[in-house]
């Protein structure tokens, strides 16, 4: 007769305890997947980028801060490449991007390759939702910068026609682009 042990009381309370320690971890402390943000909380995060890149220029004073204002354009392009990735047919997203790029410091071949890539984003944009007045003030600024003025204005004649009650366009776009207003079409 083989003798069988019994577990003592003792023993029994730190089974329990520890047991309980356990399922206590796994329940409240255990890293969970968190649902991926959506689409839409992944826009805005960009979008916020943007702006506090923005915030930041006009508040830098060294080129310290420059090269922090530079990393959120920076984030803020590796969220709108995400959103493109997951509905390339956000206009918004490409918009958003062109901005980015429109930002971006460089001198010389880099400030051209920004230009240039940022105008390919504000034609796909375009291409997407072309009755934004907004991606076609950008697309003929940058047109503008790359040296295009011709095209640059009929893009701004375009912006006019599809918002002609807004008169903010004409407080920063280059003088050249002012022509539209006397310009018949």
């Amino acid at each position: 007769m083989q003798r069988i042990r019994l577990i003592s009381k003792k023993k029994r309370i730190v089974l329990l305890f520890i047991g309980i320690l356990l399922v206590t971890f796994v329940v409240f402390w255990w890293p969970r997947e968190s649902a991926p943000p959506t689409i839409a909380q992944r826009l805005d995060h960009a979008n916020m980028l943007l702006a506090q890149a923005g915030d930041c220029y006009e508040w830098s004073v060294s080129s310290l801060d420059a090269q922090a204002c530079q990393g959120n354009f920076r984030s803020a392009a590796v969220e709108y490449r995400s959103v493109i990735n997951m509905q390339p047919k956000n206009a918004d997203a490409y918009m958003g991007l062109g901005e980015v790029y429109l930002n971006l410091d460089g001198k010389g071949d880099k400030a051209h390759s920004n230009f240039v890539k940022s105008l390919a984003n504000w034609r796909k944009a375009i291409q997407l939702d072309p009755k934004s007045a907004y991606a076609h003030v950008q697309m003929g600024y940058t047109l503008d910068h790359l040296g295009q003025h011709a095209a640059a204005n009929k893009e701004y004649r375009i912006a006019h026609r599809l918002s002609p009650n807004n008169k903010s366009y004409n407080d920063w776009l280059p003088p050249g682009a002012r022509k539209f207003e006397s310009d018949d079409d």
